[in-house]
């Protein structure tokens, strides 16, 4: 692409051969200080255009939350768990043409978990979606017999949808309010803090949780990168605690008989429970103060 704009801007450089524009350019990124990187986060907007509204929103959250006990501001988001972690890299013998990478089944399978944490590092349950009927089998018959400490759901394309929000407002809100409201029942109104994600924004989930007598405060779209605490300190270490679960498993009984088999839903769902409630307090109040939320 550089190539091409260079080529619109000086027409003389059209005219040079591949080797010669490949290494005009190079020479030329080089000279600017610049290299090619992998993407760490997606977005429709440049960064630079969300910035100083993410600024603005913390600014408010910090002159808004300057007396709240930290229990009482949560954010909540849902994230996507893949059931296995394979790599496209492996060993392999120096000099190989072809280099075969062993998958299972899974590859493609996921599971959503809405994780909720408080200011203070505090971890609600951990709310899980899997893919299958809301009154099916799965939610029937092997619900009972997952870790109780976790929430679990069901939708067809394990997503989170207005029924499965409100599935975790009576699951994981409501306890959480009744909680508090025994600790402080005359104090202000909690704050819940959600992005621009549709689902979060539908009048029936918005006026429910404020009836409940919780303040929903919505992060402006393009900054939740910046602004959201999960995204920002709380879902990469829960992945890279799933990733390990799952290289454990891989290494005894994951593969049999040099297949490599596919972990059960009910697998997945006890590694994420014991990821999730394995989070350090400490990791999880750093992913509030890594944005300024905590004045501490």
């Amino acid at each position: 692409m550089v190539a091409r704009e260079a080529a619109r801007l000086v027409p003389s450089f059209e005219q040079k051969s591949t080797t010669a524009q490949v290494q005009i350019v190079r020479r030329f990124t080089k000279h600017l200080g610049l290299t090619q990187r992998m993407a760490t986060h997606t977005a429709q907007k440049h960064f630079r255009e969300t910035e100083e509204s993410s600024r603005d929103f913390i600014a408010m959250m910090r002159e808004k939350t300057v007396d709240r006990n930290k229990d009482d501001i949560i954010n909540m988001d849902q994230t996507p768990i893949a059931y296995s972690y394979h790599s496209n890299k492996t060993l392999d013998t120096r000099g190989s043409r072809t280099v075969h990478v062993r998958a299972s089944t899974t590859d493609t399978k996921r599971v959503t978990v809405a994780a909720t944490v408080t200011a203070s590092g505090k971890m609600l349950s951990p709310f899980m979606i899997f893919k299958g009927a809301p009154k099916g089998r799965i939610a029937s018959r092997e619900f009972g017999t997952y870790p109780a400490t976790g929430k679990y759901a069901c939708q067809r394309k394990a997503w989170m949808d207005e029924e499965q929000m409100h599935a975790w407002i009576d699951l994981v809100l409501t306890p959480y309010k009744k909680e508090r409201d025994e600790r402080d029942p005359d104090g202000p109104p909690p704050i819940l803090i959600l992005d621009a994600y549709r689902v979060h924004q539908m009048g029936s989930i918005v006026n429910r949780i404020q009836m409940m007598g919780i303040e929903v405060i919505h992060i402006p779209a393009g900054c939740t990168y910046l602004c959201q605490p999960i995204d920002v300190g709380i879902n990469k270490p829960l992945k890279s605690l799933m990733r390990a679960k799952w290289e454990d498993w891989m290494t005894g009984e994951g593969v049999a008989n040099g297949i490599a088999k596919e972990p059960s839903r009910q697998q997945v769902a006890e590694w994420l429970v014991d990821a999730y409630t394995h989070i350090p307090n400490q990791v999880a109040r750093n992913a509030w103060m890594k944005q300024g939320y905590v004045w501490c």
